[in-house]
């Protein structure tokens, strides 16, 4: 790794420290922020954005992050060096649809599929020092680096479980039974319903040992 972040600039390379905020001075920058995005969210949606991480990306001049979208809800803080940053609606199912979530949840599937008209749905950002970019969560995104190495902060968080991951994980289980699941975010009833359906079927199947596919 030293010699790796010795060599970044020539060494095409792409660097992720995860859990920075274990160390104090970290913790201590996460937390202010974390305050802040909960002020924004509000009491009732501060209950729902949980686990803070604070990620440090280090990479080469020119380094393209390719096209993918994440669970996490990102805010992408630039510190050194400039970077450019595509971000789609998250709400677009013509750029990630409703099967490549069920399918990124369910089978860890790479997490969607690039397309050249993506590059006319998504909005440019260019960060220098100091700026920084929400990109939410299941935002088809991709970033390239500009001509000096770049070190950014990744500040994530996570919904509870619920939400998405256990719903869009019941859903795929429910379209190999040839059904159209609706998708998360209509009815909390109902996501909750999936989630405690998955996790039934996830306890049962582990008792009697059967696959998953």
């Amino acid at each position: 790794m030293e010699e790796v972040i010795r060599r970044v600039e020539t060494a095409g390379a792409w660097i992720i420290l995860k859990h920075a905020e274990r160390e104090s001075a970290y913790a201590a920058v996460l937390e202010q922020f974390r305050e802040f995005v909960h002020s924004i969210a509000g009491p009732e949606g501060a209950k729902q954005i949980l686990n803070p991480e604070m990620l440090i990306i280090i990479s080469s001049p020119g380094r393209l992050t390719p096209f993918h979208f994440d669970a996490e809800i990102n805010f992408l803080v630039q510190v050194r060096g400039q970077k450019e940053v595509w971000i789609c609606d998250p709400q677009d199912r013509s750029v990630v649809s409703e099967i490549d979530i069920e399918s990124y949840y369910a089978r860890g599937k790479a997490s969607g599929t690039y397309s050249p008209e993506v590059e006319h749905k998504a909005r440019r950002f260019t960060l220098q020092p100091g700026e920084g970019v929400h990109i939410p969560s299941h935002a088809a995104h991709w970033v390239k680096n500009g001509k000096d190495v770049s070190v950014s902060l990744s500040l994530n968080f996570e919904f509870p479980q619920w939400k998405y991951k256990d719903s869009y994980k019941m859903n795929y289980e429910l379209r190999k039974l040839q059904r159209s699941p609706n998708p998360p975010g209509r009815s909390e009833l109902t996501d909750r319903a999936k989630s405690i359906g998955f996790r039934l079927l996830s306890k049962s199947r582990s008792i009697l040992k059967i696959p998953n596919d």
